[in-house]
């Protein structure tokens, strides 16, 4: 580390000599990440990967079965008889025939550890109150942070979120960034959040969703190619949410640089923490792979609980316990998940993150044993908290934003509503139907039954076309803000989306649900339950006879009365506030603090200490030269252990022999069928025009081709650039993350150039030489096997590995330690001598501390039971550091041969983390500068104690605040010893 220099007065540096020194100093960092060996292969970062390709090796990232079909669970050995299929309605059946106690003894506890882990897990800490909304003053509030919200989903699903982020933005004070479809650009924006497109559309969805109702689609989509075409949008829509955590811009491709003034665009961002909705997938991935809090919100239970089942889950037959089928239905609806897009999640994985795959053993429920806390937001007077749901799950109530006060009352619209009763409202929201003629048809027959007046939604369904004759009674409807039009209406008949399903019962009107999918039954039959409504009418079912039944339902005055008191309860609830509330209490604000600067977030830790920086601070001990970048490392608050491994050593090893084994044959394999399809690739060729874009080439998904979509130092200059002040100069993150590679992409982008040229040579001539491109597919065979076979070795040593360490789980030893983590050679080093060291350590010690472990819970039966678990665990646990010696050797070189092929992702993280902190140099007081100093240069005096390093800097650091505070104090009361000190 840098000795502090002399403390005399030194001339403040320009604001160009300091951006001048911090690219050298980023230069330098980055030099150090990728090194000298960076190569020609490195991809870009913004590069669109092909997750769905056929020519990787499969063994690798197995899709999980736990079925013989697609859609389907059998458990019928050891008297389970447990079955789970998927239905045309998008639910699951689910039939339970316990044949003996098995499914008891396996489920019974699983469920007692919930119910314990409710009670043994530590009361949050105090939610931070902004004393704008009568909190108490003095309390320190969260530092600013970089939060990015993903959410995949329709309008309905975006909406809350946008109310969340406003209340985030507005009253925290951090930079919100929603990541979602680019249908919402211009909602999120007109909002006040930065937008990030992470691709997918989602009215081609809802229209899938429409035609295929179930989790698993039918024969015809199938045939017809929609499923290849939704699982390409899903691998596109993962892979955008991985990039709207650290990329700058909006994420729009395509788009002419300065087509928005708006200087966010071009503002650096990486995530500090992700608020996440469970479809988008990628979340607990991406913030494993930043090391960053993750906090999943969603309209429906996802969590397993014995008070409901699954609100996909039809319990069709169970002759078990009602408390353990509701468990049990959770499980089952994840593993049918997992199972039909597991292999995409493990390639993003492998392929962009950089991360290994996650076995079937250990993904469902993956996010409850990660403690990973929920925010649910619906009213607890709709559906209360179950008992068996734990702190770290809330419900918060409904985000509802405000787009009333906003809403221009449309002439046309205002004549109707004056012109007789209340209408009925009717729409589908974001339902694209397959027959709008007809279900607009069968609407207008309704409402001649019931002589109702009322609104139609077009919505994205298309109702209401010119060639139908609509009656005087019926009002055809554009985009009404739902808070404010549900106030006027006499009831309303919708799809029972959440957020549809949520203004109804704010504006206490009597709801209809017609529900098409997924959730929507669950929301129905809240909604009935409440007694704000009928039963919901499946749209399969609807006829003009049942629609007329249920709006004269809600019509009844009881009804009316019941929505009321229902309204009347949640009135006073403020979701979006409360979301806010929660999500701050789960971050451990205090960890993300930096130790100098604590008002800002840390972003950076000083190598081996525990002294966190924030990018201001850092700038600014590096301007000073205090500090050089290479005594700094990527600050990673949070860790996540996502698959544990094996459970035993024997089933570890032979499983990755196996993986092994299968890889090389599936490599062998490859080469006579990739040989075949390179002899019939030209003739294919010829037949296509010479203009084609796509001749000769591999097909990409969700953008322009690699070439296109590979940043040059140009693009990159005028998209990622750091606006201060329009006045300002600007510091470039593609001048520090490119600068120190340009030489070694040089040759990259010469060579991309070739490739190209000789491919829209060739597909412009009938001379092809026909077993030119053999060598190339037989190489990519040979590649895979030679792959497997030089991978094989390290799965089976880290398979024995993990086997050995987790083995002492399996007699309920709850002292085993979480797996060390391997990024680099370095870390695979210290690995070895972590898992060699206190596997040792543990087993020897473990003689004595398990015996009597086992004599305070359990007496003297305790005690005995200790004695043969410290006895095994002597065996197990060293065996693991053995093991581990060859297995975290090998895993450290694997991952550096993975950076020299993967993408460039960490560097460009290190250059936008110093580009924020130049900006926020730029912007801070000379002041605020002189603190960080004066702080650092008091902790420098002792970071070489080792006892209780990190509560003593806390104290001196506090200490030295407090008496800056005590001088202030005297200084306003005596203006004489200021001149004094002058």
């Amino acid at each position: 580390m840098t000795d502090p220099q002399p403390t005399e007065e030194r001339e403040p540096r320009a604001a160009s000599d300091v951006q001048h020194y911090v690219l050298e100093q980023t230069e330098a960092v980055l030099a150090g990440q990728t090194g000298p060996t960076a190569t020609a292969t490195q991809e870009s970062i913004i590069e669109e990967t092909d997750l769905l390709s056929a020519d990787v090796i499969l063994h690798d990232w197995p899709p999980p079965a736990y079925g013989d079909a697609p859609g389907e669970i059998h458990a019928e050995k050891d008297g389970l008889g447990t079955s789970a299929n998927v239905t045309v309605d998008g639910r699951v059946n689910i039939r339970i025939n316990q044949l003996n106690r098995r499914l008891s003894q396996i489920f019974t506890p699983a469920i007692a550890q919930q119910a314990q882990s409710v009670q043994d897990t530590p009361s949050p800490p105090p939610v931070y109150i902004p004393p704008s909304l009568g909190g108490s003053k003095g309390v320190a509030p969260p530092p600013p942070l970089n939060v990015v919200i993903q959410v995949v989903g329709s309008r309905g699903d975006v909406q809350p979120f946008v109310a969340l982020g406003k209340v985030l933005k507005d009253r925290y004070g951090h930079r919100v960034r929603l990541a979602t479809h680019p249908n919402f650009k211009k909602f999120v924006q007109e909002n006040g959040l930065d937008f990030f497109s992470i691709g997918g559309d989602p009215s081609q969805l809802m229209a899938f969703m429409v035609k295929n109702p179930s989790l698993m689609p039918g024969v015809r989509s199938l045939v017809s190619g929609d499923v290849k075409e939704r699982r390409r949008d899903v691998a596109e829509y993962i892979q955008g949410c991985w990039r709207s955590c650290y990329q700058a811009g909006d994420g729009m491709r395509g788009a002419a640089v300065g087509d928005d003034d708006s200087e966010n665009d071009a503002r650096p961002f990486v995530a500090d923490c992700i608020i996440a909705n469970p479809p988008s997938f990628a979340h607990i991935h991406c913030a494993e792979k930043l090391g960053i809090p993750l906090h999943i919100m969603f309209t429906m239970p996802y969590s397993p609980t014995q008070a409901f089942p699954h609100p996909l889950a039809n319990i069709q037959a169970s002759n078990a316990d009602t408390n353990l089928t509701n468990y049990i239905s959770y499980a089952m609806i994840e593993m049918l998940s997992w199972q039909g897009l597991g292999d995409i999640i493990n390639r993003f994985r492998a392929k962009c993150l950089g991360l290994d795959p996650i076995s079937r053993l250990w993904a469902p429920g993956m996010l409850q044993r990660l403690k990973v806390p929920h925010t649910y937001c619906w009213s607890p007077a709709l559906i209360p908290k179950p008992k068996d749901w734990s702190s770290l799950i809330s419900i918060s109530g409904f985000y509802f934003l405000n787009l009333a006060s906003e809403y221009t009352l449309c002439p046309k619209l205002q004549a109707f509503l004056d012109a007789g009763p209340p209408p009925v409202y009717i729409g589908f929201g974001s339902i694209v139907l397959n027959d709008p003629n007809a279900m607009t048809e069968l609407i207008f027959q309704a409402v001649r039954e019931t002589g109702q007046r009322v609104l139609l939604s077009k919505g994205w369904g298309g109702m209401g076309a010119e060639e139908l004759n609509i009656p005087e009674s019926v009002f055809m409807l554009g985009n009404v803000p739902h808070d404010w039009l549900f106030k006027r209406v006499s009831c309303v008949v919708h799809h029972g989306g959440a957020g549809t399903t949520a203004a109804g019962i704010a504006a206490g009107r009597p709801t209809v649900v017609v529900p098409f999918f997924g959730d929507q039954p669950f929301w129905g039959a809240m909604v009935a339950r409440a007694g704000a409504g009928p039963d919901p009418i499946p749209h399969k079912h609807l006829t003009a006879q049942k629609l007329a039944d249920a709006i004269s339902f809600c019509l009844k005055p009881e009804s009316l009365t019941r929505a009321e008191a229902l309204a009347s309860k949640i009135a006073n609830e403020r979701g979006d506030e409360m979301g806010a509330r929660y999500f701050h209490q789960y971050l451990e604000v205090d960890r993300l603090r930096c130790t100098l600067a604590p008002s800002r977030s840390a972003v950076w830790r000083v190598k081996r200490t525990q002294i966190r920086l924030s990018a201001f601070a850092a700038c600014t001990l590096a301007n000073e030269s205090l500090l050089d970048f290479h005594d700094l490392k990527l600050f990673r608050p949070r860790e996540y252990e996502t698959d544990q491994g094996p459970l035993d050593p024997i089933s570890g090893g032979f499983v990755a022999a196996c993986g092994a084994f299968g890889g090389m044959a599936m490599g062998l394999a490859d080469i006579p069928s990739e040989t075949v399809r390179a002899v019939q690739l030209p003739f294919k060729g010829s037949r296509q025009p010479p203009s084609s874009p796509n001749a000769g080439g591999a097909p990409n998904i969700g953008g322009p081709s690699a070439e296109d979509a590979r940043i040059t130092p140009g693009a990159v200059n005028a998209q990622s650039q750091v606006p201060t002040s329009r006045h300002a100069s600007k510091l470039s993150i593609a001048s520090m993350s490119n600068s120190t590679l340009d030489e070694s992409k040089d040759n990259s982008r010469e060579s991309g150039r070739i490739r190209v040229r000789n491919r829209d040579t060739s597909g412009s001539s009938n001379d092809r030489d026909v077993m030119g491109p053999n060598g190339v597919h037989m190489t990519r065979g040979i590649g895979h096997f030679a792959s497997a076979l030089a991978k094989g070795p390290m799965d089976v040593a880290m398979g024995l590995t993990k086997g050995c360490h987790n083995l002492p789980r399996l007699w309920g030893d709850d002292t085993v330690r979480p797996h060390a983590q391997v990024s680099d050679f370095k870390s695979g080093a210290r690995a070895v001598g972590k898992e060699f060291g206190l596997g040792w350590y543990d087993g020897i010690t473990g003689l004595a501390t398990q015996p009597w472990r086992g004599a305070q819970k359990e007496g003297a039966g305790g005690f005995l039971k200790g004695i043969g678990k410290g006895t095994a665990g002597f065996i197990a646990k060293p065996l693991a550091g053995l093991c581990g010696v060859l297995g975290y050797s090998m895993k450290g070189v694997h991952k550096e041969v993975q950076k020299l092929f993967g993408t460039n992702v960490q560097s460009y993280i290190v250059a936008s983390r110093t580009a924020q902190g130049y900006e926020e140099w730029l912007q801070s007081s000379n002041a605020e500068k002189q603190e960080v100093i004066a702080r650092w240069r008091l902790v420098q005096k002792y970071l070489k104690k080792k006892r209780d390093r990190d509560d003593m800097l806390e104290d001196i650091l506090e200490a030295h605040q407090a008496g800056r505070t005590d001088r202030a104090a005297q200084d306003s009361q005596d203006p004489s010893t200021t001149n004094i000190r002058n």
